[in-house]
């Protein structure tokens, strides 16, 4: 992807990565670390992250930390036509694992 997006741009990049799903987030953040030189900014809004299992490290770089830290069960259910609910944790209690994102 950087070969055919990155080597076309005459300028800096801005990497605007808005509802990623499964790993892609993880994916623009390597984007991100692995073309200082080109990509000078990267706006992460990941979503819809797997569903947690046993023992799962993402590694970032060189970071790597459990699955666990940063993965909430729950999910967006349908309500009616227009609006879907959440259902699962209060979202107050997926404060820290967003921290985690962000931090």
């Amino acid at each position: 992807m950087a070969e055919v997006l990155l080597a076309r741009s005459q300028g800096p990049v801005l990497l605007l990565a808005v509802h990623l799903c499964g790993t892609l987030s993880l994916r623009a953040i390597d984007l991100f670390n692995n073309n200082p030189d080109t990509v000078g900014l990267l706006v992460l809004k990941p979503c819809c992250l797997p569903r947690p299992q046993p023992d799962q490290l993402f590694t970032i770089g060189q970071h790597t930390f459990p699955g666990s830290e940063v993965k909430g069960t729950g999910r967006f259910v349908p309500h009616s036509e227009d609006e879907t609910r959440w259902r699962g944790p209060p979202r107050w209690q997926l404060g820290p694992r967003f921290n985690r994102w962000v931090g």
